[in-house]
């Protein structure tokens, strides 16, 4: 009975560890597509909202959240003041930035809340248990913040925050392209 248990517990481990090399491997499929596409899309557009837009659709996907935020700040802000909101795309941003949306503006790094009932933070908006905030920066500048939010607990993990980080990334590499072209443009015309 001793050496059949030992067999048994054995198959379970190593079909536990398969589903777990499968998962972490479709979610880096996901992401390098996701960054794929982005890149694609970066040769190809200058339009900063457009490829906002799809660094949006791209980060829902990646994560599985249920819904979220891009926020790009005014560039030209003074140290310690709230940043002001250029644009967005996705829902529809409050008044002002959340505690957390603050928090990692300030703190110029990631934060996720695996579940909102046992947080120090309130949710963004109803409905909403677990939530991931990731800034976005341009020359060493928070310039703004990818929010993601998931309807269940537990759904962000520290994978979900790489993936999140690497599509910030890939938004200030669109904020840059754009703001040179601004900027290019800008010196045309004078």
């Amino acid at each position: 009975v001793q050496t059949a248990a030992g067999q048994i517990a054995a198959v379970v481990e190593q079909a536990f560890l398969a589903a777990q090399t499968d998962e972490s491997l479709r979610r880096r499929v996901d992401q390098m597509t996701a960054l794929t596409r982005i890149s694609r899309e970066l040769g190809n557009s200058l339009d900063l909202k457009s490829l906002l837009q799809l660094v949006h659709t791209e980060a829902l996907r990646a994560t599985r959240a249920d819904c979220g935020i891009i926020l790009l700040f005014e560039t030209r802000t003074s140290t310690g003041q709230t940043p002001a909101i250029r644009f967005y795309v996705g829902d529809l941003p409050g008044g002002a930035l959340s505690a957390l949306e603050q928090r990692a503006a300030a703190q110029a790094e990631a934060i996720f809340v695996e579940d909102f009932k046992s947080a120090e933070y309130a949710p963004p908006h109803e409905g909403v248990q677990s939530a991931v905030v990731v800034p976005v920066l341009y020359r060493q500048q928070v310039t703004g913040l990818i929010s993601l939010h998931a309807r269940s607990a537990g759904r962000f993990d520290r994978d979900t925050v790489e993936v999140a980080q690497s599509l910030a990334a890939q938004a200030a590499v669109a904020l840059g392209t754009a703001l040179q072209y601004e900027e290019q443009t800008r010196r045309s015309e004078l």
